[in-house]
C-alpha cells in the first residue's frame, strides 16, 4: 500500500517516514515550497498597503509630465503655424511637407497615390469579410 504525502499549514507533512522516495521529494521541494509560501506573503502585504492608499483613479495622461509634453507639442504646432502659414489653406495641387512647404518630388507622389488603390481594396475586403 502506498502512502501519499499530505502537506498540512502548521502541521508539517504526513506520511514521509514510511516512503523514503517522498521524503526525498519532500527535502527538495520543501525549501521551494517554502520559498514560494514567503514570496506569496510579501505581495499580499503589499497589495494590502497599497490599497490602503485608496485606489489610483487617474487616467495615465494625467500625470503632470504627460500635460506638460502635450502643451510643449501644441505650443510647437501653433508656433509652426505662425512662421510657416497654415499648409491646410495652400491652394497649390503639389504634394506638399508640412512642416517645412517642400515640394515633394515625383517619385513620392506616385508612391502615394499608389498607395490609394490598395489600401481601400484591404478596407473593403475586412469592411465585407471581417465585419
Amino acid at each position: 500500500m502506498r502512502l501519499s504525502c499530505i502537506i498540512i499549514g502548521d502541521g508539517g507533512a504526513l506520511g514521509l517516514t514510511e516512503n523514503s522516495a517522498q521524503l526525498l521529494r519532500w527535502m527538495v521541494s520543501g525549501p521551494e515550497i517554502a520559498r514560494l509560501i514567503t514570496e506569496f506573503e510579501s505581495i499580499q502585504d503589499a497589495i494590502r498597503t497599497n490599497q490602503s492608499k485608496g485606489p489610483d483613479v487617474h487616467h495615465h495622461e494625467q500625470m503632470k509630465s504627460v500635460q506638460e509634453r502635450f502643451k510643449t507639442q501644441v505650443r510647437a504646432l501653433v508656433h509652426s503655424f505662425e512662421t510657416l502659414g497654415n499648409p491646410y489653406k495652400e491652394d497649390s495641387d503639389d504634394l506638399l511637407v508640412l512642416d517645412t512647404k517642400e515640394i515633394a518630388s515625383t517619385q513620392v507622389v506616385t508612391t502615394v497615390n499608389g498607395l490609394r488603390m490598395p489600401a481601400r481594396s484591404s478596407f473593403r475586403y475586412f469592411w465585407r469579410n471581417v465585419l
